[in-house]
């Protein structure tokens, strides 16, 4: 057999190894049933967020309520996002009070249970509106980002 007849061989068997191996690994990690994500989630600031199970397609809705930042901690702001798996990605419509900036916040997590209690673990990227007039200027720090852990306090409303 001449190397490059080798080299082709080998890099076949190597291709083929990983692929059985990453389709072993995908199969190890699907959950035998996801979680449904519904009810009250509390993170680790005392901001909630209420969830409704995914519908089929993978879509699920909410309302969240934070206990920091521009908002008013009464107002229900919209979540919109979507679940495969344990994994879950979803937005936030920040309702601000009046004279701050319009924002949206987007969260990328995963669901995990420790020792009987359901978590998400999330990271977010906030973007705040910049006002046309100042965006030359201030465009630059129009996005935060961060971290949350959120606990699961009951399979119901929030309120």
């Amino acid at each position: 057999m001449s190397a490059a007849r080798a080299q082709k061989v080998i890099i076949s068997i190597s291709f083929g190894t990983l692929l059985i191996a990453t389709t072993a690994c995908a199969a190890e990690t699907v959950p035998a049933s996801p979680p449904d994500f519904s009810g009250c989630w509390q993170n680790e600031l005392g901001s909630k967020m209420e969830l409704q199970k995914p519908d089929a397609s993978g879509t699920i809705k909410g309302n969240y309520w934070t206990a920091v930042g521009n908002v008013d901690p009464s107002t229900a702001n919209p979540v919109l996002g979507f679940v495969s798996g344990d994994v879950l990605g979803f937005c936030v419509h920040w309702k601000p009070k009046p004279g701050k900036p319009l924002s949206i916040a987007c969260f990328t997590g995963q669901h995990t249970i420790r020792q009987g209690t359901e978590f998400i673990f999330a990271s977010w990227l906030l973007n705040r509106d910049i006002p046309d007039a100042g965006e030359d200027a201030e465009l630059w720090g129009a996005n935060t980002t961060g971290a949350n852990t959120f606990r699961l306090v009951a399979h119901a409303s929030c309120k």
